[in-house]
């Protein structure tokens, strides 16, 4: 078996045949032609019909455009918020990026969609909602056949499934993963890479049930991959007839080799999401849930560099004890005996939750050397951290003892150290009992979380 494949000749009846993309590109960043024809457009109270067509492109971000013309001796109009319809449908709000004079009264415009962006009638109910990913981390699920063009079956361990009340989520990876990611990493930016289906129990699948997993699906992804990414190109069809499509241009990060908690191998991923978005459901959690996945994502993506990260993780640990440990656990009472702790207290506390030891990782070694050749002695990890974001805020430690500047190499451990608590602590917030990726042993060195030691690798 390579790269998830076996070749097969049983029979396509005992297991699901992979999920086929219904919008796909040919290389990465490469547009894609979404429509064209004739348009109406609202601006000002006046109605303007319009020819041209509609891009979804990918550079400098993601983008939907229309680029065309209209007839119309006065243009100050499109200055505003203009609506876009097609057959009397709306698709979307824009606003103008270019106008150009033409002869005769023409005007050449391009346009800019932003929020929600629907190619057809989205009231519709439907049977089937297909969607592509870009960018998302490569993971191994259950099997799924792919059929030749010689009826030859072979069969890769792709899907992914899970479900939100009565939908059904499945998402495969495409068969030729390992190409695309290859030229993705060549040139950067986005490439789909997965191809998911949405069905429902009851049959039928309306905008309405929709709108809610989508959002949760962006976040949980984003999670997993530690990085911005998610659903694009969702289409809902009837019996194989699409009656529409949502080309909202979604703000997902470019490709990036950033590190992932996620265990690539067969992730049971089902209970997690269940979890996940029973919390987004609720008023409180879902506002941690989203702020605490905001910084958590920031800070592995290195947003403001190793510094500015070292600072939001704190941040964000501290949101975690305030929220999780006072607010919803009720272990300690707010007052001024939380207020007056030390934020290296309330980390320790963080940790007693999640089983974590208090000691710095031995493969730490960059800070260990360096806290010996300063004499540094006594720290433990909340408190090292603690002093290292003190240090770059007031340029003083917690004890204001310290008045060693911290090498790169310490930095980048401590963020190290400091995002496997925070990780590790919305996973245990979301009850989860199986493996995870252990930061400090490489890429492909997985441990069970420290609060279910019986979990498998």
């Amino acid at each position: 078996m390579e790269n998830g494949f076996r070749d097969s000749d049983e029979t396509k009846s005992s297991i699901s045949e992979i999920i086929d993309l219904k919008i796909d590109i040919l290389d990465p960043n490469y547009y894609l032609e979404v429509d064209d024809g004739e348009y109406e457009i609202e601006c000002g109270g006046k109605i303007f019909k319009a020819n041209g067509q509609i891009l979804f492109t990918w550079q400098p971000s993601i983008s939907l455009q229309f680029n065309g013309y209209i007839i119309t001796e006065d243009s100050s109009t499109l200055k505003k918020e203009i609506n876009f319809f097609k057959d009397g449908l709306p698709i979307g709000k824009c606003y103008c990026t270019s106008i150009k004079l033409l002869p005769q009264s023409y005007v050449s415009i391009s346009l800019k969609f932003f929020g929600h962006t629907i190619l057809g009638d989205e009231e519709l109910t439907v049977d089937e909602v297909y969607f592509s990913i870009p960018n998302l981390i490569e993971l191994f699920g259950s099997r799924v056949n792919i059929i030749g063009n010689s009826k030859k079956i072979r069969s890769i361990n792709s899907r992914l499934k899970f479900e939100f009340k009565n939908l059904i989520i499945e998402i495969d990876r495409l068969p030729d993963y390992q190409e695309r990611k290859k030229m993705l990493e060549a040139v950067g930016g986005y490439h789909l890479l997965y191809a998911g289906r949405i069905t429902s129990k009851k049959g039928v699948i309306s905008s309405s049930e929709l709108a809610n997993l989508k959002n949760y699906l962006f976040r949980f992804l984003s999670f997993i991959n530690g990085f911005w990414t998610g659903p694009l190109f969702y289409s809902g069809l009837q019996k194989g007839v699409k009656r529409w499509t949502d080309y909202t241009a979604y703000q997902y990060d470019s490709y990036k080799t950033t590190p992932s908690w996620i265990v690539n191998y067969y992730p049971n991923i089902n209970a997690l999401f269940t979890e996940f978005s029973s919390k987004l459901e609720e008023g409180k959690s879902q506002k941690f849930l989203i702020n605490i996945l905001h910084w958590y994502i920031e800070a592995n993506k290195l947003s403001g560099a190793v510094e500015g990260a070292i600072i939001m993780l704190q941040t964000a640990l501290e949101y975690v004890f305030n929220f999780w440990i006072v607010e919803e656990g009720k272990l300690l009472f707010a007052g001024n005996d939380v207020k007056n702790l030390y934020a290296s207290n309330k980390i320790r506390l963080i940790l007693a939750q999640i089983n974590f030891p208090l000691e710095i990782p031995s493969e730490l070694y960059n800070t260990h050397q360096f806290l010996k050749d300063n004499n540094l002695n006594n720290y433990d990890g909340p408190r090292l951290i603690t002093d290292v974001r003190n240090k770059i805020i007031h340029s003083s430690s917690e004890d204001n003892r310290n008045n060693v500047e911290y090498t790169s190499g310490v930095l980048l451990e401590v963020h190290k150290l400091s995002i496997t608590y925070l990780e590790l602590s919305i996973l245990k917030y979301l009850n989860y009992q199986n493996s995870y990726r252990d930061r400090f042993n490489g890429y492909n060195s997985f441990k069970p979380v420290p609060w279910n030691k019986n979990s498998m690798i």
